[in-house]
């Protein structure tokens, strides 16, 4: 946008950007940015439009969820702050962007430094208020993110000794607050308070940052009733918190009290339908948000999702739901909500009466709640749970080694990101499991079973080999066998060499199904070359859960790559999108010149009647002209002059109109061949007088239905009877009516003087005027009219010519169909 060159302007828009600070009510302040980013687009951008900028993002985020266009704006209005050498537009900008917006690209540690920058350029400039309502947003952003509690106290007192001398009600209570919660957290002594004053508990957002704090608090100490409360007290202004970032935690943690209710309490109807309705919810808007920041919210979408397939009893996907929530929660490093996902997975395991996994589970939620630093949470867990925790002074060497492979697989899944790191380190458990010296994994390509991974013992290091293999007639009838058995298949050093799938002189060899969702989709195979009995010993349940684990993951890792080509394709596909839009930039370019012609064209057409008819009235008030015979002919050509004058205003008027979509259209639905009867014979007589042949011709049954503006459908006839009547001399015109395809089709034929091919193609533009017409009185609008309103009929325009042979111009109307929506 180019920079603003009018002043007075400019020093308005810096008015109304203080002003707005001094609003209290969110809503002029939303009115006031609108009315300065229309300002700019009318004047060119203002020395303080990153400000401008951010302010509109802040609007498009928080009063009509549009994220996408939001950030577009957000991201510019940061740009061109990061370029700027104004601290104020710095401040102003960094700390929107930083609070509002930035968490939806980067993660919440980036923030944090943005925020701090922000907080810099305020206390430089002495914006006090402003400073200390960063040391919330830092503090807060800081327990989001999963900072050990020690950390973020010690930052809370950091906030407090730098900036703690300006008086801020906002800072003070929530600092306050959120000290007190950690330390609640770290010391047993404490005892839970949710109802502590808030100075400025008026203000639905500062209101919001507190309830959503003591939510979370309430989660963590098991307090039911008091998530209930503060649930029912923010829900009166949850469409007012959309845009922190701390909303989307009342929606989870708000789905998490309803599935606690809905497992352990018997709810009346009403209250039933209310929970399913708020689970509901929090399921789509974290759908959404985990596409659109799913380093913020793709592990809490994640775990939403299990709990509700757990609610439906569709248990063996909940258990992976549960683990890839976890993996993700590791991924992303937020360790305090890994304790809580690790938590619900215990609950989930105990009700299924799986000892060993709960066990596991709790194990890892009270070790990542003591990494985080809640001791306190971490007590009330082992109090809870006493019958699963390990004796004191067991260590890992005490657990069987069975029970920490699988735990090792789910670990190497957690960590592991490409499907060969995954195939590489499961293989290789596979082969420490079993004591194998050659591990094959089969699994179905194409319809076809092949090998699709292997890991040899070789005399050097271990090599893993991704080159699929078909497999060979006998190894086929060996899987059928196998499918067809309920044990693993064992075959000794004498067994059949054909069958083998890596080396020949194997001691033993053992091959089993894997079985998922109720059909067998991989099979395992180990070989050692060197003891025959080894897989004897081997717990074969153990090996069936890390292939298991294998094939859910490499699945998942297929549906991944098939997501990659997919965005592949969309990438590719925006790209001839952009090339598109260059091509219509160009197009644009070419209106603009199109455009500039039109004004030439009209200021020519405006200037020749006027001048004119000056002309001739000033003859005849001179005195030039006496003859009252002459007289009478000068005033009548005046009269042709400034009807022809008054008929361009008119549809200079009405073209504007129509391309600003404030036309006026009155819809009515009449029959096809009513509207036929009132447009025929309404230019007979004129043809007639011009000594033309005028035939009318219609094929449309009675019961053929049209819905049009019939005042707009008689200004296209009549427009293009007019340029029919102008541009023939001899012959005919005609007009004709029938259905095609659903369509009325209305055509006008003529045996005028055509039009040359090269005007074709821009007859309906707003500048037209054939090259070969002689007549003045045509100024090339009438068309582009007339495509205009068939266009707002939902219908099409056309013609078809040759030069000095004639022309014809049909347009189609859409017959009667209720789903056409109509203006």
């Amino acid at each position: 946008m180019p920079a603003i060159d009018n002043e007075e302007i400019d020093i308005l828009i810096q008015i109304m950007i203080a002003f707005s600070r001094l609003s209290s009510h969110p809503n002029i302040s939303a009115m006031l940015f609108l009315r300065l980013l229309r300002l700019q687009l009318k004047y060119g951008a203002s020395t303080q439009a990153p400000i401008v900028y951010c302010n509109y993002a802040l609007i498009l985020i928080s009063g009509f969820d549009d994220i996408e266009g939001a950030l577009r704006f957000g991201s510019l209005a940061k740009e061109l702050a990061d370029a700027s050498e104004d601290i104020y537009i710095k401040a102003r900008v960094y700390f929107i962007y930083s609070i509002f917006l930035h968490h939806w690209q980067h993660d919440l540690p980036s923030a944090i430094e943005l925020m701090r920058q922000s907080q810099l350029c305020t206390n430089e400039l002495g914006m006090n208020y402003i400073t200390t309502s960063h040391s919330c947003f830092v503090c807060n952003t800081r327990f989001l993110s999963g900072d050990s509690l020690a950390d973020v106290q010690q930052e809370i007192v950091t906030q407090q000794d730098r900036y703690g001398q300006h008086p801020n009600p906002l800072a003070e209570d929530f600092l306050a607050e959120l000290q007190y919660w950690i330390e609640a957290l770290r010391n047993g002594e404490i005892v839970p308070e949710y109802h502590m004053p808030i100075t400025l508990e008026d203000e639905a957002m500062v209101k919001a940052m507190h309830y959503i704090l003591r939510i979370q608090m309430a989660y963590f100490f098991n307090d039911r009733t008091a998530q209930e409360e503060l649930l029912m007290e923010l829900e009166k202004q949850k469409h007012e918190i959309i845009s922190l970032p701390i909303a989307p935690y009342y929606y989870f943690f708000r789905a998490l009290h309803q599935f606690d209710r809905l497992r352990e309490d018997i709810l009346p109807r009403k209250t039933l339908l209310k929970a399913l309705r708020e689970i509901k919810e929090s399921l789509y808007k974290f759908k959404i948000w985990s596409t659109k920041a799913p380093h913020q919210y793709e592990h809490l979408y994640m775990l939403l999702v299990a709990e509700n397939e757990y609610r439906k009893q569709m248990y063996e996907e909940a258990a992976l739901r549960y683990d890839r929530a976890i993996q993700l929660s590791k991924i992303y490093h937020y360790v305090h909500h890994e304790a809580i996902f690790y938590e619900r997975a215990a609950r989930f395991y105990h009700n299924q009466h799986d000892e060993k996994k709960t066990q596991r589970y709790v194990a890892q939620s009270i070790q990542k709640v003591r990494l985080w630093g809640a001791s306190v949470i971490a007590e009330r867990l082992v109090e809870l749970y006493t019958h699963y925790i390990l004796p004191e002074g067991t260590t890992t060497s005490n657990v069987p080694v069975d029970r920490l492979a699988i735990f090792e697989a789910t670990e190497s899944l957690a960590r592991e990101t490409t499907i060969e790191e995954v195939y590489e380190r499961l293989l290789k458990l596979l082969m420490r499991q079993a004591n194998a010296t050659a591990v094959h994994f089969i699994k179905k390509r194409e319809d076809e079973w092949c090998v699709t991974a292997s890991l040899l013992r070789e005399q050097g290091p271990i090599q893993l080999n991704m080159i699929t293999k078909p497999l060979t007639a006998a190894q086929l009838v060996m899987i059928h066998e196998v499918q067809q058995r309920t044990q693993p298949l064992i075959l000794r050093e004498s067994t059949d060499e054909e069958i083998r799938l890596y080396d020949n002189t194997a001691k033993t060899l053992i091959c089993m199904a894997i079985q998922y969702k109720g059909e067998t989709r991989a099979f395992l195979y180990l070989e050692n070359q060197y003891v025959e009995h080894v897989f004897q010993v081997v717990d074969m349940d153990i090996l069936r859960q890390i292939a298991l684990q294998l094939l859910i993951a490499v699945e998942n890792a297929e549906v991944y790559a098939d997501l990659e080509n997919r965005v592949t394709l969309r990438t590719n596909e925006l790209e001839e999108r952009n090339m598109d839009l260059q091509i219509a930039m160009g197009r644009l370019e070419m209106s603009e010149q199109e455009r500039k012609q039109l004004l030439q064209s009209v200021s020519h057409e405006l200037r020749s009647p006027i001048t004119s008819t000056l002309g001739y009235i000033e003859a005849i008030l001179d005195g030039v002209v006496t003859d009252e015979q002459q007289q009478m002919k000068y005033l009548e050509r005046s009269k042709m002059r400034l009807l022809n004058l008054n008929e361009l205003i008119r549809d200079l008027f009405d073209l504007a109109k129509l391309e600003a979509g404030r036309l006026d259209f009155h819809y009515t639905q009449l029959p096809a061949q009513q509207l036929y009867e009132s447009l025929c014979y309404s230019y007979a007589e004129d043809v007639a007088r011009a000594g033309l042949i005028y035939d009318t011709t219609s094929t449309v049954s009675a019961e053929i239905l049209v819905v049009v503006d019939v005042k707009r459908i008689e200004q296209v006839f009549v427009n293009l009877m007019t340029n029919a009547l102008k541009y023939t001399d001899k012959g005919y015109i005609s007009f004709s009516m029938y259905v095609e395809d659903e369509y009325v089709i209305f055509e006008i034929k003529d045996s005028g003087i055509g039009i040359p091919a090269k005007d074709l193609p821009y007859i309906f533009q707003s500048n037209y005027r054939a090259s070969n017409s002689k007549h003045r009185d045509s100024h090339g609008i009438g068309l582009a009219i007339c495509k205009k309103i068939v266009e707002e009929h939902k219908g099409m325009i056309e013609a078809k010519s040759e030069e000095s042979e004639g022309t014809c111009i049909r347009f189609k109307l859409p017959t009667d169909n209720e789903s056409l929506d109509y203006k």
